[in-house]
This record gives structure tokens, C-alpha cells and sequence, in this order.
């Protein structure tokens, strides 16, 4: 008896990405899962342009420099300890205290933020988002936003 698959219905990427949002979602009230969202967005963004910059720091400097905090905040981008950054949260994501480590992933980056080097995240994450990839931003934008007092 030979079986026949089913044809897959084809479903938009909408449709996928609100049936895994909700999936996702779990118990967390809608108008509460924003934060959530905005959170992972966050850390999976500022993971992302820290990778980028440790590995220009390894090719440029050596690696015994990639856990020099200064040559990441000389060009506004976070350093990120090890229980921050994105790629610790993927090994631990299917821990139950997987939302303790989120929480104190951001905090940690909060906390290490200070003096100085403390700024807007949003300006941080832009101009570095700015240096890295150009391509991503409105024509005629040609310098990272500058906050206004």
C-alpha cells in the first residue's frame, strides 16, 4: 500500500509568524507580550553588532583583546558579558528559568553600562546598527541619530 502525502496547504508568512507568536506567547497577556518581543529584539540585535565587533577586534588587534571592554565602547557598541549575550541565551532557551536569564541578561547590560559610556540604547544600537550596515537605512539618512536636548 503505497501512501500518498497530502498536499501542504500553503500558508503567508503572516500567517506563520502570527501561529508562531502565539505559540510563543504562552500564558503572557497580549498587551504584555510587546516587552517580551521588544526584549529578544533587543538582545538578538545588540548580540548580533557585538559578534561583528569582536571579530573585527580579533583581526585588527589579536585575540587577546576581545574582552577589552574599551574597544567596543570606542565605537558605541555594548559589551556584552557572557550571560548577555545572544548566543548563550540560544544554548539555554530550553531551560525552565529561561525568562530569570533573559531578565538578567538585560539587566547585567543595563548595570554595565555606566559614567561615561552610559547613552541611549537606542542611540547605541542605531549608530552602531549605522556603521554596520548602511543599506538598511532611509535614503538621504547619512548620520546615526543624534539625540537633542
Amino acid at each position: 500500500m503505497v501512501r500518498t502525502a497530502k498536499p501542504k496547504k500553503e500558508v503567508s508568512m503572516e500567517e506563520a509568524l502570527w501561529k508562531n507568536a502565539d505559540k510563543f506567547r504562552g500564558s503572557v497577556e497580549p498587551a504584555e507580550y510587546k516587552y517580551v518581543v521588544l526584549s529578544l529584539f533587543f538582545l538578538k540585535f545588540a548580540g548580533d553588532i557585538f559578534d561583528v565587533q569582536k571579530k573585527m577586534i580579533a583581526k585588527q588587534y589579536g585575540e587577546k583583546f576581545m574582552d577589552t571592554v574599551a574597544f567596543y565602547t570606542k565605537d558605541n557598541v555594548f559589551y556584552l558579558p557572557e550571560e548577555s549575550r545572544w548566543s548563550y541565551l540560544m544554548e539555554k532557551a530550553k531551560q525552565d528559568d529561561i525568562a530569570l536569564k533573559i531578565d538578567t541578561a538585560l539587566y547585567t547590560i543595563e548595570k554595565k553600562q555606566s559614567g561615561a559610556e552610559r547613552r541611549s540604547a537606542g542611540q547605541l544600537l542605531f549608530s552602531s546598527a549605522y556603521r554596520h550596515n548602511k543599506a538598511c537605512f532611509p535614503a538621504g539618512r547619512d548620520q546615526p541619530y543624534q539625540h537633542r536636548r
